[in-house]
């Protein structure tokens, strides 16, 4: 875990499990006999206008997009060797090399971009770094440790119970209901979902796919932020490596353009770990019984909590990240002659409360349009039509 050990890479497991991963969402959201298809995307060749990929520009979240994008998009010779080749003015047919491997855009955001908030808004935060103290000095956490030291002294016949303590503590270190500082990340995270479905809406889904790769603490904080344990206890535990979450923008309609927005529903979909064919799963979210949401009632529900922009993750962390200093200028000399002062865990909550944004992590997010066959769709898998998702796949940073 590269949070707590420095120069930490994937190994050629990690790269393998991020493919396989990105192999699978290829049958679910590309290939043409699925069900699930995406409406319109291109199945084997990219069209880089058609995704949007982006990683913090961190080697481990870099590299985990792009070998996910691999197993998405393999190389053409593989698929279709028609589209592989190339034919030049002298009528010489060429294909690159590697097999024409395809080249698709990620953007990677640096740590002065204020679009690294999307899936790193717990880095650069006073208010998440003051949070995590203020739990470590807490009545509770210091009963903890003492209550478990005798079992750290002789802990190699208890592992299981190893794992359930590193559960519960990664869990209470990214939310806690009473401290929402601790979920401002996911806050962003959410607040990023937001802003990519409101693209794949209001250009009709000409953006298809998005891929966001991020952390497992980003995860944490979006499960707690939507009440998921209440779902499943297992949400209060470490999601295993390249787990993703999509979130899927569908209608239960037979149609072959882009549905109005009254006709648009949402579902969470999530797949824990990287086990080649395994199936995501539909989730409840915000302490429902409904596996999907009509668009608009979701949207507002994200609201209720998401940050939505740069300027509220700056004022809400207190951060003095370069990209915040311009917003920082401005509220001094606004507030010029008059006193600041309120509690950090007040300015969180009434943040959490009214702001608005959220998104999907894989570390990454992705979003999709797909069109329904007429096929029949298993309950659970798909309702229908499905005109876009996200999804989000996790790793160990």
């Amino acid at each position: 875990m590269s949070k707590h050990y420095k120069g930490y890479n994937l190994t050629n497991l990690e790269v393998q499990q991020n493919y396989d991963v990105g192999q699978d969402y290829r049958n679910i959201y590309l290939t043409s006999s699925s069900p699930k298809r995406i409406l319109d995307i291109s199945e084997d060749q990219i069209v880089n206008s058609q995704i949007y990929a982006s990683a913090p520009d961190q080697a481990v979240l870099l590299n985990t997009a792009t070998a996910f994008l691999q197993g998405l998009y393999p190389p053409l010779e593989n698929i279709d060797q028609a589209l592989a080749a190339q034919t030049l003015n002298s009528n010489e047919r060429v294909i690159r090399r590697l097999g024409d491997y395809q080249y698709l855009i990620i953007q990677g955001e640096n740590d002065n971009s204020p679009d690294i908030i999307w899936l790193k808004g717990d880095e650069q935060c006073p208010s998440v770094t003051i949070s995590t103290i203020q739990n470590k000095e807490s009545t509770d956490f210091k009963q903890r440790v003492e209550e478990t030291r005798a079992f750290y002294e002789s802990f190699w016949d208890q592992l299981s119970s190893l794992r359930t303590l590193a559960d519960d503590c990664e869990s209470n270190v990214a939310y806690s209901t009473d401290d929402l500082a601790r979920s401002i990340g996911g806050q962003r995270f959410a607040g990023g979902i937001l802003e990519q479905l409101e693209q794949i809406v209001t250009t009709k889904g000409k953006l298809k796919f998005t891929l966001l790769a991020g952390s497992y603490d980003t995860f944490l904080e979006f499960f707690g932020l939507n009440n998921l344990s209440a779902v499943s206890g297992d949400f209060r535990g470490l999601p295993h490596y390249a787990s993703t979450m999509a979130f899927e923008v569908f209608t239960r309609g037979d149609v072959t353009a882009f549905p109005n927005v009254d006709d648009l529903r949402v579902r969470l979909m999530f797949r824990n770990g990287s086990t080649k064919g395994e199936a995501s799963r539909a989730y409840p979210l915000f302490g429902g019984q409904e596996q999907s949401l009509p668009y608009n009632d979701f949207v507002s529900k994200m609201k209720e909590f998401a940050i939505n922009s740069t300027e509220q993750w700056c004022s809400t962390c207190r951060s003095d990240a370069l990209f915040c200093q311009a917003y920082s200028a401005r509220d001094n000399a606004s507030k010029f002659g008059r006193t600041h002062s309120a509690m950090l865990n007040a300015i969180a909550g009434v943040i959490g409360a009214l702001s608005t944004l959220g998104i999907i992590g894989l570390g990454g997010l992705l979003f999709v349009l797909i069109r329904r066959r007429r096929s029949a769709i298993n309950a659970g898998s798909a309702e229908s039509n499905v005109k876009g998702s996200i999804i989000s796949q996790g790793s160990s940073m």
